[in-house]
């Protein structure tokens, strides 16, 4: 089976990251977009948000842009765990009765 190559979602992906006023070189966009679509999910792709107004997807393949989408995924897949709630309607266990320590001032007003 032939592998989808989600063109439709790259030109979207395009569009919302570079700067509608810069002219667009779109075969260089979408050689660079097909190589970050080889890495990344594409629910994910389609969620994430530029991190400010971009001329090129080139700085997505640099060191810093690579960061910036690792750090984005994990808050993208992060899942907390789910802790058991135990609803009782009594008391469990016993009351500690802690004789409270002088403060300074009570200590001052003997």
């Amino acid at each position: 089976m032939k592998k989808p190559t989600f063109f439709k979602e790259r030109k979207a992906f395009i569009s919302k990251m570079i700067d509608p006023s810069v002219r667009v070189v779109f075969a260089r966009e979408q050689k660079l977009a097909k190589d970050i679509f080889e890495k990344y999910p594409v629910e994910f792709l389609n969620m994430v948000k530029p991190p400010f107004i971009m001329n090129s997807l080139a700085w997505f393949i640099s060191k810093d842009g690579a960061k910036y989408l690792d750090s984005e995924l994990k808050k993208f897949l992060y899942k907390p765990k789910v802790s058991k709630v135990i609803e009782g309607s009594e008391k469990m266990g016993y009351n500690f009765e802690k004789k409270r320590t002088k403060g300074f001032r009570e200590f001052l007003n003997e």
